[in-house]
């Protein structure tokens, strides 16, 4: 029996990431990245992914569908797969693994249904498979668990929800009310703190008596925005991390340069410098006080401290 034909949209941060495991299992995965950008078209380059060139393509070659997208896209998204799957008279699993709601998904199961297909619902928790962080877990529900047995592997892990279309969207919308909730919180809480002119006390008090929490907010908060950054301006994590971005100055000849404190969005450094403001200047500044170089010679930001200049 010949090894089914895995479609794939879209090649962004988790979706190359899963794709890039289930070639590693030695099937063949199939996306397109016609209009996007380049960063995308080099992820799914990079770990082996095969540009078809268009939706219809991947349709006519693929057994399963996956959708790894952003949630507002995915019903759309569904409606475009379905209109070519009754086109060409097939009937591939279509596989939604995106953050939308229940009845969200109920409502593409019957638009896939409708059009002859076959539908599975899941939910990825945890990060991307193969960052070498915490093995994500893929919670499925549906009839047809035997076409996704791709998401058992080394770097993750199937877990059968059941029949029930739902489930697995259900336990997503919970688990990220809690995690991205918190997140939330935490980041409005601080960004008050410094509002309100007591940020220092603020963060003294937190780390006096929320040790675990004012740990956990030291190692999350301090990259929400350089993570939000990324697919938007197509940025690089990895350098966004570090605290460095790249982008062109008109008053530099072009050159792309760096920023280290305050002018992440075009905040108060780079007016200082009189250089051009970011795009969003409206979004104040990024990052601000305790850097520190590393053994690579590039400063880090320590501190969470970061500011939207609401």
């Amino acid at each position: 029996m010949a090894q089914p034909v895995i479609g794939l949209m879209s090649p962004g941060d988790m979706g190359h990431s899963v794709g890039g495991e289930i070639r590693k299992q030695g099937f063949r995965v199939v996306t397109s990245t016609t209009g996007r950008s380049a960063l995308t078209k080099t992820r799914a380059e990079r770990v082996g992914l095969e540009d078809v060139g268009s939706l219809a393509k991947i349709v006519e070659a693929s057994d399963v569908i996956l959708s790894i997208m952003p949630p507002e896209s995915a019903e759309a998204f569904a409606t475009d797969i379905a209109a070519e799957v009754k086109k060409q008279g097939k009937s591939p699993v279509f596989v939604d693994c995106n953050a939308i709601s229940p009845v969200t998904m109920k409502r593409i199961d019957a638009i896939i249904r409708g059009a002859g297909a076959k539908c599975m619902d899941a939910g990825i928790v945890g990060s991307p498979p193969g960052s070498g962080r915490i093995k994500p877990k893929i919670y499925v529900s549906g009839p047809h668990v035997d076409a996704v047995g791709f998401f058992n592997s080394e770097t993750m892990t199937l877990m059968d929800m059941g029949p029930e279309i739902g489930r697995p969207s259900a336990l997503k919308m919970c688990y990220a009310g809690l995690t991205k909730g918190t997140n939330a919180l935490r980041t409005a809480v601080l960004l008050s703190g410094e509002m309100l002119g007591v940020g220092p006390e603020l963060k003294s008090a937190l780390a006096d008596s929320q040790g675990p929490q004012w740990q956990q907010i030291n190692a999350v908060v301090p990259f929400l925005a350089c993570r939000a950054l990324v697919g938007r301006d197509g940025a690089d994590r990895r350098n966004l991390r570090l605290g460095r971005r790249y982008r062109q100055n008109p008053q530099r000849s072009g050159r792309a340069v760096s920023f280290s404190r305050f002018d992440a969005f075009g905040g108060r450094d780079a007016r200082e410098r009189g250089s051009q403001p970011y795009p969003r200047s409206n979004a104040g500044h990024l990052w601000r006080h305790d850097t520190r170089t590393q053994s690579s010679g590039v400063k880090r930001h320590s501190s969470w401290d970061m500011l939207t200049g609401l």
